[in-house]
């Protein structure tokens, strides 16, 4: 229990109260005393622990009264101030005046009380601000001068309430701390007379609020209404409650002013006062103004001046440190110094970029090292007071080990990287201001430039002691000199360098050869004037003891003292081993890219002529000797020389002309087993004489050889004075040499033996080729379908696709398929007999129907031979128009056959039934019996039909020749309809007729057209004569731009099938014996074939028969076929593919009349054509081969030859179809 009273007692003692010019007691709910102020125990001498826990009766009684009935009645009534006249507290008494608060949270109770009457007059507040202007002089500090203050005011009862800021604000940013838009960093906070931290009191934002609502004329006001004045009701209540406990009732505040700035506030507080008593403080505002504003600038201008001589001392002392040990403990000593506070740290980037090492923390005890994020130091220094929501890790981190409220970070920086930072913290915010990063600014770039001079002086000092004990024990020689030579020092390995082992004064030139000493002289000059900061320079150094010379390559670098002097460290390498390795290396090259170029000129030509002379030309570029040669044998073992190099002209023509001479070069590199098998071997003695030897001088050879066969010799000659003997490496380069190109003189003669050989291939091949595109293309261009067909599956392999393309088959379809996939479904048994006959015979042909591809049959020719025991190859050719053409002529032969018959037998019948019906009329004129008359009357009328019958007879057999005319259709239509209307009428027929055009010209005769629609209309009568159903004929006609199609349709009984095949046939009729010869349509069909034109027929899905004749117009195309024009096939597909082409009836005649008319002509026949007639005409020539297509005026011409197939002919022929549909 007395551990938790006294630890309520240090809390209470905390409290602002606990300074005030008045008494103050704290009471628990059970009025049980758990505090005092300082008042009460300075004015009554009185111990604190003597107080606590004791009831408030035992220490204040009041006269006539209960203590804790008038207690508990004051804080349930509402006036809470209380006058008595006497008062006993403790063993005093004397009149006092009461102020009773209770708090409504936890039930404490607060009673504040002084000596009656409290109430100061405007006298006593006037003497008391007398008595603190007398002493004014004695206030040097803000501290003393709020002592000093509420010292004179503690005889009124009053408390004073000061609050300075860093800064001095301005008068319009006063509204925005009100509203809680801005904050201010205060210099401190006194209560009482005492500095009290800014977090005891309130935070920052209700301070400057507080600071924001003060107006410019000050007037007292009761602290609840101040407060809610200011704050959000719940902290207006809680800071209410807080002052009241503390025993404050009124409240005057007023701004404090410097320069017309508002430095801070100061507010009187009292107990017991009223409005009027307390707003006497005003009156002598001005005083006390001026004093706060004299002390603010003079504790401002201290507190830098403190700071900049704290900075400065601790500048001057770090100044003095010259090692880097202990170097950040000096730091954070001098920060706590500086900045006058509790905690300083040093942090280091660790190797890991995401942690720091705490080098030194000065008033705490912390980890070594802790994660860190360096990306939160900024580049300048900053002031941090948020600390409840930082993200700088390391503050995170220290709040848990030491009170800090705000920090001043400042970085470390050497080469524009952050390598640490210094965190300068306080436990008060205001104890660090933002006038102090000026400070910490200075003293950040001060550590950074030290510390980087500590750190670079530390480095070079172990580097010097590194580099004199390495410059002694290095392996190589290292002078120093001065500029004039002299060498002031030398290591061991110089020593033995040059053979000096006293310690006499040498020049350098002592040490050097003359063309040495001249060199450096010259490079000493370089590095004098600064041209280059390094030498390096070869030359040979003089062994003194050993008198010897040694070459060296020396590195050269100048040093400047810092006494102005210059030195030169000269380093000696011994190069004597490297200059024999690059000499060897030289020579070792030389081989190498000899023996390289060899290869490569090897591999890379094929020629031998060219692969000797690039051999040579190689030889010179190294220097190897002075005159080459190579000498080869040829099939005959006879030397000749290939090739050669800077021989003299008449040892040139004495070797070209003397063979032994050539054959003693190949002696020379033969050894004697194979000179054995050499028949020509000659002395050398016999072929060098002393001419000879002194051409050649110095003279060696290598033999090149495949297989351990010779077939030649590579030599090279030096002369003997100067130039070099020749040394075994060279006899072994020649060698190696020799051996390569014995590989590329092989390659070259085969690549030529292969090359012949090959022209002779590709001759033959190039006949072959020529040979098989001569047959590809008889093949392709043949119009008969080629086929090589498997006597096992009949499956068919098409060697030339257009053929079957003609018929309508896709490229590639019918590879592979069988033989009877194309046939005829009846001719199938026909194609299978045969194929057998094919195996049994070598050559065989037959005809057989085959498909095309939309499903009609044609005739084929297919002849069949064979190529081995497993295929046959068959020619498929279309013979149906070839078979059509033989049946128009048979049937041409058969109708002049009849027509001849029939014109006899008309002429031989025509006298007669003449006399027969001449004798009947004329016996008619007579009056005759009535019995006799009618007999004569038929014999008339039965010669007449004979007549007719005869005379169609003629017509049929011997068709006449007109001149045709402009004939229209309509007109005859309407002139024969008005001859047969009585007929009509008699047998019932609606007859109708429909022309919409007023007119359809054709180009015809009148009578034979009127013939065709005679017959047509009168079998249409005859047809309809036993049907019970309406009989209508109706004639309608339809015009396009090159015919009129003429329908002809009835209600009758329609064409039987089996008549439909022989309809067009003379003397077929399915009429009754008697009643007609069959002749009536056969006649249509010759006049209209006559015309050009065409007749069709079918039977009417709703009954009856309709007949189409198709008529040309006087616009449709003409053809001509020039006569003596042979009927080839070409001829026979051309005509066809004109037809189909036109898909209109062409009027053929048998001269050209109009210039579009189409001339169809074998090119043999052009010569006998006159050019006029040929000019303005549309040209179809036919040629058994290419030739060039004969220009004639306004021709459009295109020359069809025998070898073009359907697809090529089509395309000739649309050019010319174009021009017929469109002249």
């Amino acid at each position: 229990m007395q551990h938790n009273g006294s630890e309520r007692g240090r809390h209470i003692r905390e409290r602002m109260s606990n300074h005030a010019p008045w008494g103050v007691i704290h009471l628990d709910a059970n009025l049980q005393i758990v505090g005092v102020n300082e008042w009460v125990l300075e004015t009554f001498g009185l111990a604190e622990q003597s107080l606590i826990t004791q009831h408030i009766s035992s220490f204040l009684t009041i006269r006539d009264s209960d203590v804790t009935a008038s207690i508990n009645a004051t804080i349930a009534g509402e006036d809470q101030l209380l006058h008595y006249s006497h008062v006993m507290i403790g063993t005093a008494s004397g009149q006092y005046t009461l102020l009773i608060r209770k708090n409504a949270d936890n039930g404490t109770v607060s009673i504040a009380f002084a000596p009656a009457p409290s109430a100061p007059s405007e006298q006593l507040v006037l003497q008391a601000v007398q008595q603190f202007i007398a002493d004014i002089e004695r206030h040097q500090s803000l501290e003393s001068l709020n002592q000093a203050l509420q010292t004179s005011l503690r005889s009124l009862n009053l408390g004073v309430f000061c609050a300075l800021t860093q800064e001095p604000q301005r008068i319009t940013d006063r509204s925005r701390a009100h509203d809680g838009g801005m904050l201010y960093d205060f210099l401190g906070i006194w209560v009482f007379g005492h500095r009290i931290p800014l977090e005891k009191v309130a935070d920052a934002k209700t301070m400057s609020r507080l600071f924001g609502i003060t107006e410019l004329d000050p007037r007292t006001i009761d602290v609840r209404k101040f407060f809610d004045s200011i704050l959000d009701p719940n902290d207006a209540q809680k800071f209410a409650e807080r002052f009241s406990m503390a025993g404050l009732n009124h409240i005057i505040s007023f701004p404090l002013y410097s320069r017309n700035e508002v430095i801070g506030i100061l507010s009187f507080i009292g107990p017991f006062v009223s409005h009027e008593a307390l707003s006497h403080m005003g009156t002598y505002l001005h005083f006390i103004q001026g004093m706060f504003a004299q002390l603010y600038e003079r504790a401002m201008l201290e507190a830098q001046v403190v700071r900049l001589q704290r900075l400065n001392r601790s500048i001057n002392a770090l100044s003095q440190i010259t090692q880097t040990e202990g170097f950040f403990t000096h730091i954070a000593r001098a920060c706590v110094d500086i900045f006058d506070v509790q905690h300083a740290f040093v942090l280091l980037k660790d190797a890991d970029e995401h942690a720091a090492q705490i080098v030194e923390s000065y008033g705490a005890e912390v980890d070594e090292s802790i994660p860190y994020l360096w990306h939160v130091v900024t580049p300048e220094p900053q002031r941090i007071v948020a600390l409840t929501v930082t993200v700088d890790p390391f503050l995170v981190y220290i709040q848990r080990h030491v009170p800090v409220k705000v920090a001043l970070v400042v970085p470390l920086v050497q080469a524009g990287q952050c390598y640490g930072a210094i965190y300068i913290t306080h436990a008060h915010e205001e104890f660090l201001s933002p006038n102090d990063l000026v400070y910490a600014e200075q003293l950040g770039e001060y550590v950074s430039n030290s510390y980087a001079k500590l750190t670079l002086a530390q480095s070079l000092d172990q580097s010097e002691k590194r580099y004199r004990f390495l410059l002694n024990e290095s392996s190589n020689p290292v002078l120093v000199v001065n500029r004039y030579d002299q060498v002031l020092h030398i290591n061991h390995a110089g020593r033995r360098f040059v053979g000096i082992d006293d310690e006499s004064t040498v020049l350098l030139s002592d040490v050097l050869a003359l063309k040495s000493t001249s060199m450096w002289h010259h490079e000493r000059e370089r590095l004098i004037r600064r041209e280059v900061d390094k030498v390096f320079w070869q030359g040979e150094a003089l062994n003194v003891m050993r008198r010897t010379k040694t070459p060296f390559e020396a590195e050269v670098i100048c040093v400047q003292q810092s006494d102005g002097h210059t030195e030169f460290l000269i380093t000696f390498h011994d190069i004597t081993e490297r200059l024999h390795v690059e000499q060897q290396h030289r020579l070792r090259e030389n081989e190498l890219d000899l023996f390289q170029h060899i290869t490569s000129i090897v591999n890379s030509s094929l020629n031998l002529d060219e692969l000797l002379d690039r051999a040579l030309d190689i030889f010179e570029e190294v220097g190897f000797g002075s005159m080459y040669g190579i000498l080869l044998l040829d099939e005959n073992r006879a030397p000749y020389l290939a090739a050669h190099r800077h021989l003299p002209d008449d040892l040139l023509t004495r070797l070209q002309s003397d063979p032994i001479a050539l054959r003693g070069g190949i002696d020379l590199v033969l050894n004697s087993t194979e000179q054995k098998d050499y028949t020509s071997v000659i002395s050398l003695k016999s072929i060098l004489n002393n001419e000879l030897i002194a051409q050649f001088g110095n003279l060696i050879g290598a033999k090149i050889s495949v297989d351990d066969k010779t077939i030649g010799a590579v030599l090279a000659s030096r002369p003997f004075l100067s130039a070099p003997d020749f040394t075994p490496r060279d006899m072994q380069i020649l060698h190696a040499v020799a051996n390569q190109l014995a590989r590329g003189i092989t390659n070259a003669r085969l690549h030529h033996s292969l090359q012949v050989a090959a022209d002779r291939n590709s001759m033959l091949y190039n006949d072959a080729e020529k040979t098989r595109a001569h047959l590809s293309s008889v093949i392709e261009n043949s119009p008969d379908a080629l086929v090589l067909l498997q006597r096992e599956s009949w499956s068919m392999r098409v060697l030339n696709e257009d053929p079957f393309v003609l018929w309508g088959y896709g490229y590639g379809t019918l590879q592979q398929k069988s033989l009877q996939s194309i046939c005829a479904p009846d001719q199938t048994t026909v194609m299978n007999e045969h194929l057998a006959r094919i195996g049994i015979h070598p050559s065989y042909s037959f005809e057989c129907g085959l498909l095309r591809a939309d499903g009609s049959q044609f005739t084929a020719l297919i002849s069949a031979n064979t190529v081995n025991a497993d295929e046959v190859l068959l020619s498929i050719r279309d013979i149906t128009p070839m078979r059509m053409l033989e049946s128009r002529i048979k049937q041409r032969e058969k109708l002049a056959l009849l027509g001849q018959m029939i014109a006899t037998v008309a002429h031989e019948l025509n006298n007669p039934i003449a006399v027969i019906r001449g004798i009947a009329q004329l016996q008619l004129l007579q009056p005759l019996a009535p019995e006799l008359k009618r007999d004569i009357e038929v014999i008339e009328r039965t010669s007449h039909r004979a007549a007719r019958i005869v005379q169609q007879l003629r017509m049929l057999g011997q068709p006449h020749k007109t001149e045709f005319v402009e004939v229209d259709v309509r007109e005859l239509v309407e002139h024969i309809a008005m001859q047969h209307r009585p007929l009509f009428a008699q047998s019932n027929i609606d007859f109708q007729m429909d022309a919409p055009a007023p007119e359809y010209l054709i180009f015809g005769d009148t009578a034979q057209i009127e013939q065709v629609l005679v017959n047509l209309i009168d079998n249409a009568i005859r047809a309809m004569q036993h049907t019970e159903c309406q009989r209508v004929l109706t004639l309608r006609l339809e015009a396009a731009n090159f015919y009129v199609n003429l329908h002809v349709e009835d209600t009758g009984t329609g064409i039987d099938i089996g008549a439909r095949a022989r309809l067009f046939e003379p003397f077929y009729s399915t009429r009754t014996v008697g009643d007609g010869l069959g002749l009536g349509l056969a006649i249509v069909h010759t006049i209209v074939t006559q015309h050009h034109g065409t007749i069709q027929y079918e039977n009417r899905t709703s009954g009856g028969t309709r007949f189409t004749i198709t008529l040309p117009t006087l616009k449709a195309p003409r053809l001509t076929i020039a006569k003596q024009t042979v009927a080839s096939d070409t001829y026979l597909t051309i005509i066809e593919l004109l037809r189909e082409m036109l898909k209109i009836p062409i009027i053929e005649v048998d001269t050209p009349h109009a210039p579009a008319d189409l001339l169809v002509i074998d090119a043999s026949l052009l010569s006998s054509y006159p050019d006029e007639v040929l000019a303005h005409r549309l040209l179809c020539i036919i040629s058994p081969r290419d030739m060039q297509v004969p220009q004639y005026p306004d021709v459009s011409a295109v020359v069809c030859t025998m070898q073009m197939d359907a697809s090529l002919l089509r395309q000739q022929l649309q050019v010319l179809v174009t021009d017929l549909l469109h002249p």
